[in-house]
């Protein structure tokens, strides 16, 4: 399943551009889950059924937010040092590392991490 929230969390932290009302997309990140959530379990009612909860969705979601931006990060950082200034993955660098920051605060990564770490 974390492999499906992570593309879930790449598509919408990297192409919802625009606002509704006056909120950036980006900023929604809660009420898309909670839509993925029930998307989710009408496919598989059964997992609602074992306790996956709304908030184990959203812990889920929010812990998986921070690797993928700092992996991201790591992964292409190296090459921010031979990019041509010119090349077309600037601007996507531009508006996809303050979404995805954005995203983490929204979501409440810090306190999922904590949360989580209050358990070991």
């Amino acid at each position: 399943m974390q492999f499906y929230i992570c593309t879930v969390l790449q598509l919408m932290s990297a192409s919802m551009a625009g606002t509704a009302g006056n909120v950036p997309l980006y900023q929604q990140t809660p009420k898309l889950v909670e839509e993925y959530y029930a998307t989710l379990i009408a496919a598989a009612p059964a997992l609602a059924a074992d306790g996956y909860t709304l908030d184990l969705c959203q812990q889920d979601f929010s812990l998986a937010l921070v690797p993928l931006y700092f992996g991201c990060c790591c992964a292409i950082g190296p090459m921010f040092f031979e990019l041509p200034l010119d090349n077309g993955l600037w601007p996507f660098l531009e508006v996809w590392m303050p979404r995805m920051a954005e995203s983490m605060k929204v979501m409440g990564c810090l306190e999922a991490m904590e949360k989580v770490a209050a358990t070991i």
